[in-house]
């Protein structure tokens, strides 16, 4: 296989940290009380109240975020080196991404809502798409374990953040919110342990070092665990072989089946399969590029129409044979030329607007965005998590498919058809 690409789908509900109830916010216990922006010294702050999202706010919410997915993926793709395996996880930088623009203001709230793809929507109204999603998302499929979190940290002596932006994000983000001393080389390992609890380990730590100017981290922590509804026989798992991008063939281990009946549908260059897990909500589709081109040039290629037409014209589940290559791979990568390209270069400069945040600290822009993931695909099922810290159709299918050249994987929850992870394999056997 010369490239993969896995897209996974998932939302849930976050769990709460320092006390973040969604009914009656509470601020971590050191946190400052802080007036918010123009307000009078002896009025007191409106309360934040949980406004329900319509069924069209929702749909342009998901819409926006699956556009960001294959945008962003694209230019990741491209910046990666050849060879090099991509997962990412759009929808955990966009949801950490969207915790910041309750801070923002002017321009600023602009460029990050329409680089995130919610140009149609107001930030009351993307932060009620977002709660009502996740929430809905979460007990969907009793058999598939997914855990969103949130958190917010800040240096108590660096920023006082304002009530209005901490009681928004607890209420609809459930944001577990810490004030540290960013001087304490401590506060990293205190922030890493709660990215390591809210992964199940699998990703260890984002942060290596707090530099003098950063005052603030807004968080977002994604594990999924599901199970395959047809799981694969280990029996049937034996080392085969896998021909990368640039010709060479590796021994992998292999899994295989045959006999089992699997959604299919066949696009102008790609052919694709469904895997379901647990009740069948969440599945994962893989995508195994034509001969005449590659798993790069497919993923250029796609879109969120594509996806659609790919989601809409899965067929009948008929008997299919099924070889596909065990994976543990991660990655991680720094956002911050990617989204100021992408139209955000705004908010990473001296001049972003992010008054909304705080007080005491002085003008605000982003430092840096990291993302981390972490992907395992075995007989069972499959393991991901993520941190982020801020075709034409034809109607005959072929009868089996060998995922022994690089491919795309798109794992989502159909009923919302939200996208969570993306990515590409070069090289399976790559840790």
């Amino acid at each position: 296989m010369k490239n993969l690409i896995w897209l996974i789908s998932l939302l849930l509900c976050l769990g709460a940290f320092y006390s973040c109830e969604d009914e009656d916010p509470v601020i971590n216990e050191n946190t400052t009380e802080n007036e918010n922006p123009g307000e009078n010294e002896n009025e007191t702050p409106d309360p934040v109240e949980v406004v329900p999202a319509t069924p069209e706010e929702r749909q342009k919410l998901l819409s926006g975020v699956n556009d960001f997915t294959f945008e962003i993926f694209k230019r990741t793709c491209a910046n990666a080196d050849a060879g090099e395996n991509v997962f990412i996880s759009p929808f955990s930088v966009s949801m950490a991404l969207s915790m910041l623009n309750n801070g923002a203001a002017g321009s600023t709230r602009e460029a990050i809502s329409s680089t995130l793809g919610f140009s149609d929507l107001e930030i009351d109204q993307i932060n009620s798409a977002y709660r009502d999603v996740y929430q809905n998302l979460e007990t969907l499929d009793p058999a598939v374990q997914l855990d969103v979190a949130n958190s917010i940290w800040w240096d108590a002596l660096g920023i006082s953040p304002y009530d209005q932006f901490l009681d928004t994000n607890q209420l609809y983000y459930e944001a577990e919110c810490s004030e540290e001393d960013f001087r304490n080389p401590a506060t990293v390992d205190v922030i890493n342990s709660w990215v390591s609890d809210n992964t199940d380990g699998k990703i260890e730590e984002i942060l290596e070092e707090i530099t003098p100017e950063e005052v603030m981290f807004l968080i977002n922590a994604i594990y999924f665990k599901g199970l395959w509804k047809t799981p694969f026989d280990p029996d049937d798992t034996w080392e085969s072989g896998f021909q990368t991008s640039d010709g060479e063939w590796l021994s992998v281990p292999m899994m295989s089946e045959s006999g089992t009946s699997r959604a299919m549908y066949a696009g102008e260059n790609y052919d694709a399969i469904e895997l379901a897990y647990g009740d069948s909500l969440f599945t994962m589709t893989l995508l195994r590029p034509s001969d005449d081109i590659s798993a790069e040039e497919l993923a250029q290629g796609f879109s969120r129409t594509e996806w659609e037409n790919l989601s809409q014209g899965l067929g009948s589940p008929f008997v299919a044979e099924l070889s596909l290559p065990k994976l543990e791979l991660d990655f991680e990568i720094s956002y911050g030329e990617i989204l100021s390209n992408m139209g955000m270069a705004e908010a990473f400069q001296s001049g972003a607007n992010l008054t909304a945040i705080g007080t005491d600290c002085g003008p605000l822009k982003i430092s840096k965005v990291l993302h981390k993931t972490y992907l395992k695909l075995d007989e069972e099922g499959t393991t991901a998590a993520a941190v982020t810290s801020v075709g034409v159709a034809v109607t005959s299918l072929p009868p089996s498919l060998r995922f022994n050249k690089p491919f795309l994987m798109v794992l989502s929850e159909k009923e919302s058809g939200a996208i969570l992870f993306i990515g590409k394999v070069e090289n399976p056997s790559a840790e």
